[in-house]
C-alpha cells in the first residue's frame, strides 16, 4: 500500500505448520529439515518526486530457525538480510541495480546430513529492460 505521497510498502509473513505424517523410521510427527516455521519480508520503494522515473527501494527478508536433521534434535539458527534496489524509468526502458545482503552477512542457507550450504554472500545485479 501507499503510506505517504510516492512511498509504497509491501509485507509479507508466512507460517508454516508442516509435519511428517508417516515415517518408517521414527520420525512421524517431527517438522521435516530446512522449512521454516516463519518467514517475513518488508519492501520499502520510493519514487523521488525532484526527478522523474527514479525510484530508490530497500527491504529486509527474514528466515527462522530450520531443522537439520530429521529427527528435530539440532537446529539452524534463523537470519535477516538487507536488500537495497535503484531503479529508473525512461519510457519503454528501465534501467535498475539490485543490492542482494548488503551488510554481507554469514549465514548457513540450509546444513542437513553432514554438508553444509553457505547463504548467499553480497550480489549487486544491474539489468536493462525494454518494454515493447
Amino acid at each position: 500500500g501507499e503510506i505517504y505521497r510516492g512511498l509504497n510498502i509491501v509485507g509479507t509473513y508466512t507460517f508454516i505448520d508442516a509435519e511428517v505424517l508417516q515415517s518408517n523410521d521414527g520420525n512421524q510427527g517431527k517438522t521435516p529439515i530446512q522449512i521454516p516455521k516463519q518467514n517475513a519480508s518488508v519492501w520499502l520503494d520510493y519514487a523521488l518526486p525532484w526527478v522523474s522515473g527514479l525510484r530508490l527501494a530497500g527491504g529486509l527478508r527474514y528466515t527462522g530457525e530450520r531443522w537439520n536433521d530429521a529427527a528435530n534434535t539440532f537446529k539452524e539458527a534463523g537470519y535477516t538480510l538487507t536488500d537495497l534496489a535503484i531503479i529508473y524509468d525512461k519510457a519503454s526502458w528501465r534501467f535498475a541495480l539490485n543490492l542482494n545482503n548488503v551488510f554481507n552477512k554469514e549465514y548457513y542457507a540450509g546444513r542437513a546430513y553432514g554438508e553444509y550450504a553457505k547463504g548467499e554472500e553480497f550480489t549487486a545485479l544491474g539489468s536493462v529492460k525494454y518494454r515493447f
